[in-house]
C-alpha cells in the first residue's frame, strides 16, 4: 500500500493548494446561500461555487503539466469534490424540501463507496476509473445543481422534478456500484464498464415520445365527445324562469324573518344597523388593489371558518400576503380550508414550502382537485375553474380572479383586468345564496378526486418551511402596516347595494366532460331579455351548438359581446380562434367589440336589461361549457346592474366594433394594439398545427 504523503512538500503543491482553497470556500458558500435574503445573495453564492468549479477544472491539468501529481493529491481532489457536493446538497435543502431525500441517499452512497474503496485498497485492488453509470450520475447532478443555483426563480415543481431526476439517477448508480463491488470481492471477472451511450439515450427519447403520445391521445379522445343538453335540463327552461322570480320568493322570506335579521345584525356586529336592509347585499369589486384589500379584510374578520377555492394559487407577493392572512386566522383558532385546481396545484404548489407553512398548521386543511399523476397526465384536462372566498357562512366573494400577482394587488410588470362580486348575508338562516355556494363547496370538497395536500406538524420544523414562514409573516405584516384602513371600523352595509335576489349557476363537479348546464342557463336568461344583453369575455371559442344558441339570443334581444382583440389577448389560443372564426361570431347577429386597452381583459360578466347582472368564472368557450367546473352569480338589483354596466362601458370606450366586411367602426378613436412578435409566433403555431383541437382550449 502506497504512502499518501512521501514528504511535506507534497502537502503544498499548487494543485493541492487549489484543493485546500476549494474546501475553504465551502463554509462561505453555505453561509451566503442559506442566509440569502435577496436574488443578489444567491448570485454571489453561485459565483463562489463557480470559482470552486474552475479550480477543480485546472488543478489536475496543472499537476500533470508541471509534474506535481502526488498520492495525497489523488485523495484530496475527490474528497474536496464530495465535500463541495455535500455542501451544495445541504444548502439547497434549506430552500427545496425534496433535497432532504437526495442528501440522505448521497450520504449513504458515499459512505458505502468510501468503505468499499478502503477494502479494495487494503486488498491491493484499484478501480480503473469511474464506471459509466458513475459518470452519468455525476453529470446529471452537476447540471441539475447548476440550474438550481443559477435559476433562482425556478418554480418549486420544476426544481422538484430536477431533484427527483438526480435521486433516481443516483439510486441507479448506487445499485450498479453495489453489483460491481460484490463481483470484485467474489473475484469474478468484470466487464470493462463501457457502453454505447446512444442506446440508452435513444431508448429514453422513444419512451418519452410514447408517454406523451398516449396521454395526448387519451386526452383528445376523452374530451372530443361533447354531450348535448339533457332532456331534464331542457325541461328546466323553468330553471331559468325560476331565477326570474327568486326576488319575489326572497322578499316574502325577508318579511317573515325581519326581526331575526335585526337580531342577527346586532349579535354578530358584522354590519352597521340601518332601516330597509335586505337579506343580502352586493357590490362589484373591480380594482386589483381593492380585490386584495377586501380579501384580507374578510379573512381578518373571520370568527369561525374561512373557505378559499381558487383555480390557481402562487407564492408570489400577493399570494404570500393571502397566505399570511390565512396563517394568522388559523393561528387564532379559525378553521381554514383551501381548495385548488389539480393542474395548477401541481405546477405551483407541489413541493412548495410556502404552502407547507399553512398545511402544517393545526386548523388548516388544503385539498387539490383532480391532480394528474405521472401516468395520468390526461386527467389534467378536467379543471376546477371556481374562484370564491367564504367567511363564517355570512359573506363571500366570487368572480374570475386567481390568487396571485396578475389579479391581486399591484406587483410585477404584468397584470390582468378582472372582477369579483362581494356578497354580504345578514341572516344566513334565510333563503340566501351563501347557502347555495356552501352546499356546492361541500359537494366538491367531499368529491373523491379531491385529495389532501401534504401537511403535518413536523413540516413546520423543516428549515425551508421555517424560512418561508418568516418571509410570509413579514410580507403580511408589511402589507397590513401600509393599509391603515384594515384597522379602521368598516361597515359593509355602507359599501354594498341592496339586492332583490341572487342565484348561483354551476356546472357538474365531476372531473372530465360535462353537460353544458351553465351555458344553457345563461342563454336561457339572455333569451328572456326585454331589450339588451351585454357580454364581456376574455375570448370566444364556440362549437356549432353554442353559435346556434347565441343566434337565438340575438334574435330575442340586442346582444353585444366584447372580447380581447387578437393583439390584446393574453391567451394565444383565444387570439388564434378569434382571427379564424370572427365571421362565424358575427353571423350569429351579435355586435362584436374588440378590446384594445393594452392590458389583457379577463372579466367574465353579463348585464341583461337594467336589473340583472351576472359575474363569475365562465368564459364563452367550449372548455368552460364542457370541461371545467364553473360558477356564475346572477344578481337581481338595479343598483348593482348600474354599477356593473358603468364599469363595462369604461372598457368599451377602449374597443373597436368589428364589421362583417373585415373593417372596424371606431367611435372612440381607439389606437389598435400591435401584435408582438412573440405573440404572433405563438398564434401562428396554434393556427397552423393545433386549431383542430380547439375543443380542448
Amino acid at each position: 500500500m502506497k504512502k499518501l504523503i512521501e514528504n511535506k512538500k507534497d502537502l503544498f503543491t499548487i494543485p493541492n493548494l487549489m484543493g485546500y482553497f476549494r474546501v475553504l470556500l465551502i463554509p462561505f458558500f453555505m453561509l451566503l446561500y442559506i442566509g440569502a435574503d435577496s436574488r443578489s445573495d444567491y448570485i454571489v453564492a453561485a459565483i463562489l461555487l463557480g470559482i470552486s468549479g474552475l479550480t477543480d477544472c485546472f488543478d489536475g491539468k496543472v499537476a500533470r503539466h508541471f509534474n506535481m501529481v502526488t498520492e495525497w493529491g489523488k485523495v484530496l481532489d475527490p474528497v474536496a469534490d464530495k465535500l463541495t457536493q455535500a455542501a451544495v446538497f445541504i444548502s439547497l435543502s434549506f430552500r427545496y424540501p425534496t433535497m432532504r431525500y437526495l442528501v440522505g441517499l448521497f450520504v449513504i452512497k458515499e459512505l458505502f463507496m468510501a468503505c468499499m474503496g478502503y477494502i479494495m485498497l487494503r486488498r491491493g485492488q484499484m478501480m480503473d476509473g469511474a464506471r459509466w453509470y458513475g459518470k452519468l450520475c455525476t453529470a446529471v447532478l452537476y447540471i441539475a445543481m447548476f440550474v438550481l443555483l443559477i435559476c433562482v426563480d425556478i418554480p418549486y415543481f420544476y426544481a422538484g422534478l430536477l431533484i427527483a431526476l438526480c435521486f433516481w439517477t443516483a439510486l441507479f448508480s448506487f445499485v450498479c456500484y453495489i453489483f460491481y463491488y460484490v463481483r470484485a470481492l467474489l473475484g469474478k471477472p468484470e466487464s470493462n464498464g463501457k457502453i454505447k451511450m446512444w442506446k440508452p439515450i435513444v431508448t429514453i427519447i422513444a419512451i418519452l415520445i410514447v408517454y406523451i403520445g398516449v396521454n395526448a391521445a387519451v386526452a383528445v379522445i376523452s374530451c372530443a365527445n361533447q354531450p348535448e343538453v339533457s332532456q331534464s335540463t331542457a325541461d328546466g327552461e323553468d330553471k331559468s324562469e325560476g331565477t326570474e322570480n327568486i326576488g319575489q320568493a326572497e322578499n316574502k322570506e325577508q318579511a317573515e324573518n325581519k326581526e331575526q335579521v335585526e337580531n342577527t345584525k346586532q349579535a354578530e356586529g358584522a354590519y352597521a344597523s340601518g332601516a330597509g336592509s335586505a337579506v343580502e347585499r352586493a357590490v362589484i369589486i373591480e380594482d386589483n388593489d381593492e380585490a386584495l384589500l377586501e380579501r384580507i379584510r374578510m379573512i381578518q374578520g373571520a370568527q369561525s371558518e374561512i373557505i378559499l377555492s381558487t383555480f390557481d394559487f402562487k407564492s408570489d407577493e400577493s399570494g404570500r400576503i393571502v397566505l399570511g392572512a390565512l396563517r394568522e386566522a388559523a393561528d387564532r383558532g379559525v378553521k381554514v380550508n383551501v381548495l385548488v385546481d389539480g393542474f395548477s396545484g401541481l405546477i405551483h404548489m407541489k413541493w412548495n414550502p410556502y404552502f407547507y407553512t399553512l398545511s402544517s398548521m393545526k386548523n388548516a386543511t388544503l385539498k387539490i382537485y383532480n391532480e394528474p399523476g405521472p401516468f395520468t397526465l390526461w386527467k389534467g384536462m378536467g379543471r376546477m375553474h371556481d374562484k370564491y372566498l367564504i367567511v363564517d357562512n355570512r359573506m363571500y366573494m366570487l368572480g374570475g380572479r386567481n390568487t396571485y400577482n396578475y389579479f391581486l394587488g399591484d406587483y410585477g410588470d404584468y397584470k390582468n383586468y378582472d372582477r369579483d362580486v362581494l356578497v354580504c348575508c345578514e341572516n344566513p338562516d334565510a333563503v340566501a345564496s351563501v347557502n347555495e355556494l356552501r352546499a356546492y363547496y361541500d359537494k366538491i370538497w367531499d368529491y373523491k378526486e379531491c385529495k389532501l395536500y401534504p401537511g403535518s406538524p413536523g413540516m413546520s420544523r423543516w428549515s425551508c418551511v421555517k424560512k418561508a414562514a418568516k418571509e410570509i409573516d413579514e410580507a403580511y405584516a408589511a402589507y397590513c402596516g401600509q393599509h391603515r384602513e384594515l384597522r379602521e371600523e368598516y361597515s359593509y352595509e355602507e359599501h354594498t347595494y341592496q339586492v332583490d335576489g341572487i342565484k348561483l349557476l354551476s356546472n357538474p363537479i365531476q372531473a372530465g366532460i360535462k353537460e353544458p348546464i351553465v351555458w344553457h342557463e345563461l342563454v336561457g336568461l339572455m333569451k328572456k331579455a326585454d331589450n339588451e344583453v351585454i357580454i364581456h369575455t376574455p375570448y370566444i371559442i364556440c362549437n356549432d351548438m353554442m353559435y346556434a344558441t347565441l343566434s337565438e339570443a340575438a334574435t330575442a334581444a340586442d346582444v353585444t359581446i366584447m372580447t380581447n382583440s387578437v393583439a390584446n389577448n393574453g391567451n394565444s389560443f383565444g387570439a388564434a380562434d378569434l382571427e379564424v372564426n370572427k365571421e362565424k361570431i358575427l353571423d350569429t347577429g351579435v355586435e362584436l367589440l374588440e378590446y384594445e386597452g393594452g392590458v389583457s381583459y379577463h372579466g367574465k360578466s353579463i348585464v341583461i336589461d337594467d336589473d340583472i347582472s351576472v359575474v363569475g368564472s365562465f368564459n364563452m368557450d367550449m372548455r368552460s361549457a364542457y370541461l371545467d367546473t364553473e360558477l356564475m352569480l346572477v344578481i337581481y338589483s338595479e343598483d348593482v346592474n348600474a354599477q356593473l354596466k358603468g364599469i363595462m362601458q369604461g372598457y368599451e370606450k377602449q374597443a373597436r366594433i368589428a364589421l362583417p366586411d373585415g373593417e372596424y367602426d371606431n367611435p372612440y378613436d381607439v389606437i389598435p394594439r400591435e401584435l408582438t412578435p412573440k405573440r404572433k409566433f405563438r398564434k401562428n403555431i396554434i393556427k397552423g398545427l393545433f386549431l383542430w383541437a380547439r375543443f380542448l382550449y
